[in-house]
């Protein structure tokens, strides 16, 4: 099976957030029906959103195209986030190309999560060495969601590059960063490659709120 290029891992993140935002109001999905799978409901008639349902979507879209992926992947990397024993940690989920090694690792976010959490994806995905896939589901946002998230991944980011030496290997890859907004219907993403982040050039990473497109859903 050959590799999932920039362009069709792209279009795979468009059609799931376009089923996210259709899940989220009940309308005809992407291929023209109102999709099947639901946001459960907490007892008080609040709907839960939370990463599980792109999980499930993503999932759809690999096995409608024959992409190999796994689900819940260890890493070849070690990490000790607890401060203890190092461990292989575990990507949400991989894609594969024509040989058994990641092709794309994917990382998983829903609303707004500590820094740590931001920090541990990064570093799993910093050391990944190939493509790499941070797909994050709002519910809503105002003036100062998407600053105030960007923010922490930013702090994230400047901490793993001085933790990590090897965090530039010379493999080249991609990044695409989405951030799907149910209620407002829209999409942010922007992409770079690991190019970009060599030497510890940070300006690609910390300048990503000013290269989001919105791509409306």
């Amino acid at each position: 099976m050959a590799a999932t290029s920039l362009k069709d891992m792209t279009n795979i993140v468009l059609k799931v957030s376009k089923d996210l935002v259709n899940m989220a109001d009940r309308t005809a999905g992407t291929e023209g029906q109102q999709p099947s799978l639901r946001f459960p409901s907490y007892r008080d008639g609040r709907e839960r959103v939370s990463e599980q349902e792109s999980k499930i979507l993503l999932a759809h879209q690999f096995l409608t195209k024959g992409t190999p992926f796994s689900i819940e992947v260890p890493t070849a990397s070690i990490h000790s986030f607890s401060g203890q024993k190092e461990l292989s940690a575990r990507f949400d989920m991989a894609t594969y190309g024509e040989t058994e090694s990641f092709d794309w690792v994917i990382e998983l976010k829903a609303h707004n999560p500590e820094p740590s959490s931001i920090k541990k994806d990064f570093e799993k995905m910093f050391l990944a060495g190939c493509n790499c896939l941070w797909f994050h589901t709002l519910k809503n946002e105002n003036s100062g969601t998407l600053p105030s998230l960007l923010g922490k991944m930013k702090v994230a980011f400047e901490e793993v590059c001085r933790s990590r030496d090897n965090m530039n290997q010379s493999v080249e890859s991609h990044w695409i960063m989405a951030f799907v907004v149910l209620e407002k219907r829209s999409l942010y993403m922007t992409s770079f490659t690991r190019k970009d982040l060599r030497q510890h050039d940070l300006s690609p990473f910390l300048q990503i709120g000013s290269t989001l497109r919105v791509h409306p859903l």
